[in-house]
């Protein structure tokens, strides 16, 4: 069977300037974890030839279905503020190569990030995987658009209760409260 390509191409303009989002994305590569939602932990290694922060990077996802990736800097154009890594180690098996690239560009209200993933799928699990895996990988790009976790010293004046009705609104048997009404989502920026 043949490779499946997908191409996903996901923008988002985030209120801050071009080069302080360049800082944060680029300059502090192997710091991922720190600042993304999809995310719980990142590290660097290496020295780059490229002039990135570091040649490679290991990120603990926080995805479910998702293990520890080895990300290396394959392209890095400061003056361009854009860079392309490949993930190297911690693909699924159906995944046979995958590369991001970031391109940050200056807009009127902040920075347009653009990011662009290439998969390329194999095997009939590719074949049969190719359209859930777009949805899922456009969802990750969204939430990586998220820059900055907020600084909470304290939250006042919330009520400890959640209505929710009961009614079945997944079909997913490992759904939970947190999930079904995304408070978890809430609660990982906070914790």
């Amino acid at each position: 069977m043949a490779n499946q390509n997908v191409s996903i191409k996901e923008s988002i303009i985030i209120e801050i300037p071009r080069e302080k989002l360049w800082e944060i994305t680029a300059l502090q590569f192997d710091k991922i974890g720190l600042w993304s939602a999809g995310m719980t932990d990142s590290k660097g290694y290496g020295t780059s030839e490229l002039g990135a922060v570091c040649n490679e990077r290991q990120c603990e996802p926080s995805y479910k279905g998702f293990k520890k990736t080895t990300e290396r800097v394959t392209d890095y154009q400061p003056e361009n503020h854009q860079f392309t890594y490949e993930i190297i180690a911690g693909l699924p098996g159906m995944v046979k190569k995958a590369t991001n690239t970031w391109t940050h560009a200056d807009q009127e209200d902040g920075t347009l990030l653009t990011m662009h993933v290439n998969m390329q799928l194999q095997g009939i699990m590719g074949w049969l995987m190719k359209g859930p895996m777009q949805g899922k990988m456009r969802k990750i790009l969204r939430e990586n658009g998220q820059v900055d976790k907020p600084d909470v010293d304290a939250i006042e004046g919330l009520s400890p209760a959640i209505s929710i009705d009961q009614k079945s609104t997944s079909h997913n048997p490992r759904s939970t409260v947190g999930t079904v009404t995304e408070i978890y989502d809430y609660l990982r920026l906070l914790y």
